[in-house]
């Protein structure tokens, strides 16, 4: 056996290694590619399903404003009225005119 052929085989063992090495490594990748898109994908369906969930949970700012303001106005509409109502009723305990 020359040198020459035994650096042509640690050279083939050196490059089979690598290769063996390589698919390994080749296929740990692809193993963890497909566990982060099934992560991906089970994020996404919580996504879908938080997307759906908050219109039953929460008040967007301007619906809250705008019921704010309704209550806000009727409120007022009573206040007015309840003074109206005691002004007359001041007027008749006080014997003022009817009306």
């Amino acid at each position: 056996m020359s040198v020459q052929d035994l650096i042509m085989s640690v050279l083939v063992g050196a490059i089979g290694c690598i290769g063996y090495f390589l698919r390994d490594l080749q296929s740990s990748i692809k193993e963890k590619m497909k566990e982060n898109h099934e992560e991906i994908k089970k994020t996404q369906e919580n996504l879908e399903k938080m997307k759906n969930q908050l219109p039953h949970t929460y008040v967007f700012r301007d619906d809250f404003l705008r019921a704010i303001s309704n209550l806000d106005t009727k409120v007022d509409r009573l206040t007015t009225d309840v003074s109206h109502i005691n002004e007359n009723v001041a007027k008749l305990l006080s014997g003022g005119e009817r009306g």
